[in-house]
């Protein structure tokens, strides 16, 4: 299969009609004198984006549940292991559909006093410093 080759493009203004047989659909090619020089930021590359972290959505309904059980439920729906401190203990009703995990865990945690991450697979919950110490 052979790769349609864009025209050349003229120095000049023009404009130019191109379809591609084997894409759905057709190019239109504008340029005027000029162009370059009146959008300094065409030809530049584009600026750099910041590293998006992957979104994890959650779901859960559960009455009186224990709080162990629930965060055991999130970590396997994101496919985690549960790292938690065996001191968070207590029960809650919850309910939350396709929610972000980190909205779901600050909340959790203000009410449990606790502090989380998630990294290399893992979703660690423990105490926070200003309750672990005495």
């Amino acid at each position: 299969m052979e790769v349609p080759r864009i025209p050349s493009i003229p120095k000049g203004p023009f404009i130019r009609f191109v379809c591609f047989p084997t894409f759905i659909g057709c190019l239109l090619f504008v340029a005027l004198p000029g162009l370059r020089s009146s959008l300094p930021w065409l030809g530049r590359p584009a600026p750099a984006l910041p590293e998006a972290k992957p979104s994890f959505l959650v779901s859960i309904k559960a009455r009186n549940a224990n709080v162990q059980e629930v965060l055991r439920t999130f970590a396997g729906q994101i496919g985690a292991k549960l790292s938690l401190d065996p001191s968070i203990r207590g029960r809650l009703s919850i309910q939350v559909r396709q929610s972000e995990l980190t909205d779901v865990m600050n909340d959790l945690c203000q009410v449990y006093s606790c502090e989380w991450s998630h990294s290399n697979h893992v979703l660690t919950v423990s105490k926070s410093e200003a309750q672990a110490q005495p």
